[in-house]
């Protein structure tokens, strides 16, 4: 397995958490680390607001696959780039959403996919909060309908 990294503003916890984790490389700075390890993949938990910034550089590293956190962007132009400059540069761009692999979801889908419950008509969502638990809630709804396009 290749070296692993990390990097917080708060380089203390950077380095608490490198310990923990036996990761031999640990900065303040997420420009430096990237630049130094040149990594194949990069996972951004930063601050929503940060995420374009971070995985544009991730890119500029030579990241080939970039996992970031939800919300992917706080606006629909962030999500627009991150999104098509990850496509441009055929850098593989994944989100956590995980939701859909909950026992209780995965039994609901193969109920729904093999008829058990009869005619599934409609599939609503709600959430308080769009963009964190609304991300899942978006995410699950084609899961449990993929046979149609969202109105």
């Amino acid at each position: 397995m290749a070296p692993a990294g990390l990097a917080d503003v708060d380089l203390a916890a950077a380095e608490a958490l490198a310990a923990e984790l036996a990761m031999p490389h640990v900065s303040g700075d997420f420009r430096e680390l990237l630049a130094d390890m040149r990594p194949d993949t990069a996972d951004v938990g930063t601050s929503p607001a940060r995420h374009l910034d971070v995985v544009r550089t991730a890119i500029a590293a030579g990241a080939r696959a970039v996992r970031c956190e939800k919300p992917i962007a706080l606006g629909h132009g962030d999500a627009v780039a991150v999104t098509t400059e990850t496509a441009g540069a055929e850098v593989v761009l994944t989100v956590n959403l995980q939701r859909r692999f909950d026992p209780v979801r995965t039994q609901a889908h193969e109920r729904i996919a093999q008829c058990e419950i009869g005619d599934v008509v409609t599939v609503e969502g709600h959430c308080p909060n769009l963009f964190d638990r609304g991300t899942h809630t978006l995410d699950l709804i084609p899961y449990h309908r993929p046979d149609t396009a969202a109105k």
